[in-house]
């Protein structure tokens, strides 16, 4: 068996950058755009990566198109086990970090102590090609608990899942949620439906249609009030949750007082 890995030049990572970037792309195509979610895409590109490696392992030498087929979808796959692993099962990143890493170095450590070289271009058995194909797994799963770890936050999934914003998040930004991308997408996006600036904006529209008392002055009232609450929220930076909540409370008294209930104080 000849060696079945290209040779190591500028060409190499430039197409494997490429590769890399298709991948993923692609993988977040299959997951957001065609609405197959993150099992299904994991099972699909787990389906596909086997048998793209049962052709590469029955190859007898480097055959380009079957070597960078498999590293599309191996980058697809070890990108898809962190996410799965945070998404799914609610492993933080920094974990998984962790554990990437210390599979990794085990897989290096085993490598080396059967086969007593860590060379690439000595991927002339079937197991040394299995240690190398089993180090880029690990390397990709590392690469992307490594490198979105130290954005997280805990609050920003659940967040996005209560505003039910989680897919027009990832339709924009196909990544992590990050903290200024979500606060803008629930709070300041007048194009957002769930948007807190959004149903502002319609309430302030709809409430010319109430039967407003013009001798409590309700009308006006009301249309101050949400015109002081759009000025929090159309502009970053992050809005002032306490005076927000303390608004919505003394609005919806101000509805229930003058629509249902005649035992509430007035507020207005």
């Amino acid at each position: 068996m000849r060696n079945k890995v290209p040779e190591i030049t500028l060409y190499f990572w430039i197409i494997k950058i490429m590769a890399t970037t298709v991948g993923e792309t692609f993988a977040d195509f299959l997951n957001v755009n065609l609405g197959f979610g993150l099992s299904t895409t994991s099972y699909v590109m787990g389906a596909l990566l086997l048998g793209v490696l049962c052709f590469q392992f029955a190859a007898r030498s480097y055959v380009p198109g079957v070597y960078w087929t498999a590293i599309v979808f191996i980058s697809v796959v070890g990108t898809l086990i962190t996410d799965n692993l945070t998404d799914s099962f609610g492993v933080p990143l920094v974990t998984s970090t962790a554990i990437f890493g210390v599979l990794l170095a085990v897989t290096f450590a085993a490598w080396f102590a059967i086969e007593r070289t860590l060379s690439i271009h000595s991927i002339v058995t079937s197991r040394r090609e299995g240690f190398y194909w089993l180090t880029i797994l690990f390397t990709f799963a590392l690469g992307t608990a490594a490198g979105e770890g130290p954005g997280e936050s805990p609050l920003l999934d659940p967040l996005l899942e209560t505003c039910d914003s989680v897919m027009t998040y990832r339709r924009r930004h196909f990544s992590r949620p990050q903290l200024d991308g979500v606060i803008e997408l629930i709070f300041h996006d007048p194009s957002n439906p769930r948007s807190t600036a959004y149903q502002i904006a319609v309430l302030d529209q709809e409430i010319s249609r109430f039967s407003g008392d013009p001798e409590f002055g309700l009308l006006p009232k009301i249309r101050e009030h949400l015109q002081a609450l759009d000025l929090r929220f159309s502009e970053p930076p992050a809005p002032d949750f306490a005076a927000f909540s303390r608004s919505l409370e003394t609005f919806a008294d101000m509805l229930t007082q003058h629509y249902f209930s005649h035992s509430v104080r007035r507020v207005y």
